[in-house]
């Protein structure tokens, strides 16, 4: 059954940033220029529960992509390193306008996988586009929606990751998308529709935190909708729980259907062409020889009465119990030229009309 899984990962990074000076000192100086393009890499690793693992595909979904900051996050970024300020918002670039401002959407909180090869397709909208397991979806963040890039934790593994299951499919992803047990629910002001959960998208702030003498990122991220208006809190308390303590990168995943049973697996095993040739070809063959050629057995199966037949197989048995080889043979002989002729085969089995 198709299911919708909801994702959420700590905001603290699990390895330290360790640099050296010189290298510290010229990302410093790279922010400081105008004219460096700053780009930020995401990558994603999803493991679902189907399909088995094969030479062709399985149940994994990696990817990785990559999208410009705007100028007045890399000033951010550059204050940030500085200690002028905590953090940092995370603004893609516009490629219209790359001096403008740019968008707080960073990825679409709706991601669809399916496919023996995983073909992961970003949010539900008009322009949802997809990036097959371990491709790259660089040209997708010229636009506001989608924006496929993340850091998504493995779906149920990790030891900082907060999963939170639920049956369902598209449809039980909208209605815990809108409102409702388990739903999010939109801030006042936030765009409404039965369509709005579409386009809600992920935006995310950065902060450079510091402990015995040690530093390590963390990354801050909340729901937004196509408005920029947050989508925040929740009617269910796991949930809230759960996003209480995780508030890092945040993707909802809808797991589309996966063919199991004996259809399944020989789809993993063979693929299509295995399908065909085992269902299609080999049962139709199978069909067409019991049902071919039945007009040369009508004179053979369709008897109208077997009685002088069955006397004649009997006297051959006789025979050959009493040690009458010669009288066998001859008996053998009339019964295949009965056989061997229509004509007499018709008179030994017509039926006669008692008077």
């Amino acid at each position: 059954t198709t299911a919708h899984t909801h994702t959420r990962t700590h905001q603290d990074s699990e390895r330290l940033w360790t640099i050296s000076p010189p290298a510290r000192a010229a990302l410093l100086a790279m922010l400081n220029t105008s004219e460096a393009d700053v780009a930020l890499s995401f990558s994603w690793t999803l493991v679902r529960s189907a399909p088995l693992p094969t030479t062709r595909g399985g149940p994994a979904c990696t990817g990785t992509s990559q999208f410009l900051v705007a100028g007045q996050t890399r000033r951010d970024l550059l204050d940030v390193l500085n200690l002028f300020t905590d953090r940092a918002t995370l603004m893609t670039q516009n490629a219209s306008d790359p001096s403008g401002p740019g968008s707080p959407a960073l990825f679409p909180l709706f991601w669809r996988a399916g496919g023996e090869q995983c073909n992961l397709r970003f949010g539900f909208g008009d322009g949802s586009s997809s990036s097959s397991g371990g491709g790259s979806s660089n040209s997708l963040l010229q636009q506001l929606q989608p924006r496929p890039a993340a850091a998504a934790a493995p779906v149920g593994s990790g030891s900082r990751a907060g999963v939170l299951n639920s049956a369902g499919g598209a449809a039980a992803a909208a209605a815990a998308a809108a409102s409702g047990p388990g739903g999010l629910v939109r801030a006042a002001g936030a765009q409404q529709g039965p369509d709005a959960w579409k386009y809600e998208t992920v935006g995310c702030s950065v902060g450079l935190r510091s402990g015995r003498g040690q530093q390590w990122w963390d990354v801050q991220c909340g729901a937004q909708d196509a408005d920029g208006m947050p989508v925040n809190g929740t009617s269910d308390p796991d949930h809230a729980e759960c996003g209480a303590y995780f508030k890092g990168p945040q993707a909802v995943v809808v797991l589309e259907k996966v063919q199991t049973g004996i259809i399944g697996a020989t789809l993993s095993s063979f693929g299509i062409t295995g399908l065909y040739i085992t269902f299609v070809y080999g049962l139709g063959r199978f069909l067409r020889l019991s049902f071919s050629n039945l007009r040369l057995k009508i004179p053979y199966e369709d008897l109208p009465s077997t009685r002088r037949l069955v006397a004649l197989c009997q006297d051959l048995y006789i025979a050959r119990a009493q040690g009458e080889l010669v009288l066998e043979e001859e008996l053998y002989n009339v019964l295949i030229n009965v056989y061997r002729s229509p004509a007499v085969l018709f008179e030994l089995t017509r039926k006669h009309k008692t008077s």
